[in-house]
């Protein structure tokens, strides 16, 4: 379906909508705009193709993609929809391994003029494309004007910040991981994610094959977290979870059992 066709058929749903039977009161709930009806028809193809396989579930997601790629042409002025039904393109031409329509729709996504939310996570997403090509550079730069982007929601800058200290290691930079680790165990205003920056960085330690440090991440992280982990709530038994399951650990474990076993060879 064509973009100018696809946004005539919206504009001719509200209008059949919109028109009240003779004599009955019109519905109470305001009516659906144009960009809404053609986000929902868009949707309404990508959950078709779920009930698909093969050639028919592809072209259905193809048929979706291009509907979300429509509404940038047919509703230009409805910023935040327009972003929305982009970031949904970008992961739907993705996942069909079409890169380029997926790059072109995430450049669009980080222009200035697209909401501060979205334009983040467009940042966000174009990190882990550049990352999973293994462009730690790149990536990087990505994640980080995601992290910049100052009227964003705390989580996406997080996860933003959260990548970048991942790729300053991989560069070899462990000093700047190490203090963007440090800054997000601090700071972060979700525990799961303090909890994981924690973990990163004591993992960088037992990567350097330093254990003692990393023993020493290991018991800031429980001590930063232990009113939270001790309340009698769900909360508190999933940050339990969370402890305990840093994957430092076993890292740890599997290091000290290592050395000793080192020791008894010798």
């Amino acid at each position: 379906m064509s973009a100018p066709l696809i946004g005539a058929t919206a504009t001719a749903l509200v209008s059949l909508v919109g028109q009240a039977e003779p004599g009955r009161p019109s519905a109470a709930k305001p009516l659906a705009s144009p960009v809404e009806l053609a986000f929902e028809h868009a949707l309404r193809l990508q959950r078709a193709a779920r009930r698909r396989s093969g050639a028919e579930q592809r072209e259905e997601l193809v048929a979706a993609a291009r509907a979300f790629s429509a509404l940038r042409v047919d509703f230009p002025a409805d910023a935040d929809w327009v972003a929305r039904a982009g970031l949904r393109a970008a992961l739907l031409w993705r996942q069909l391994g079409e890169g380029e329509r997926a790059q072109a729709e995430l450049e669009s996504l980080c222009s200035f003029e697209t909401p501060p939310a979205w334009r983040a996570r467009g940042w966000l997403e174009r990190g882990h494309v550049e990352r999973r090509a293994r462009r730690w550079r790149s990536a990087l730069d990505a994640y980080l004007r995601a992290a910049s982007v100052a009227s964003a929601p705390a989580r996406t800058r997080e996860d933003a910040s959260l990548w970048a200290a991942r790729m300053h290691d991989e560069l070899g930079d462990r000093d700047a991981a190490r203090r963007l680790f440090q800054w997000l165990s601090e700071r972060s205003c979700d525990v799961f994610q303090r909890i994981r920056a924690f973990d990163e960085w004591a993992l960088g330690y037992v990567r350097d094959d330093d254990l003692a440090a990393a023993a020493g991440v290991l018991e800031r992280a429980r001590a930063a977290t232990r009113e939270i982990a001790f309340e009698a709530t769900p909360r508190g038994e999933r940050v339990l979870l969370a402890l305990a399951r840093m994957r430092v650990i076993a890292a740890l474990e599997a290091s000290v059992e290592r050395s000793a076993g080192a020791d008894r060879s010798q």
